[in-house]
């Protein structure tokens, strides 16, 4: 069975998209950081290996983050990745129709 990391292909690593998937990511990304309000809490459904709740926090730091990914595998990935950027970030396994909520706070 392949793992999680291959089958989504580096999803948020912007160069390996093509070019409108890439302008409709970064418009996305900018979108929130603009629109989302000072202090908000903020749910990401599908946040496969956490990258773009590391590029919110890195211009946003008021935000409180959640992913939520039905992989376990990208979980550990995400929770690699965000301890490296000292922010506490949950991380929930499951999905909408049936969260599992094994609770995962990394800081």
């Amino acid at each position: 069975m392949p793992s999680a990391r291959n089958v989504y292909r580096h999803a948020d690593e912007l160069e390996g998209l093509s070019a409108p998937n890439r302008e409709n990511y970064l418009y996305e990304t900018r979108l929130l950081q603009q629109e989302l309000p000072q202090n908000a809490t903020v749910l990401q459904v599908g946040s496969m290996d956490g990258m773009r709740i590391i590029w919110l926090l890195e211009v946003r730091l008021d935000l409180s983050l959640t992913g939520l990914e039905v992989e376990s595998s990208l979980i550990k990935i995400a929770e690699k990745n965000i301890t490296s950027t000292n922010r506490n970030v949950k991380f929930v396994t499951g999905d909408i129709p049936s969260p599992t909520f094994s609770n995962q706070s990394i800081t």
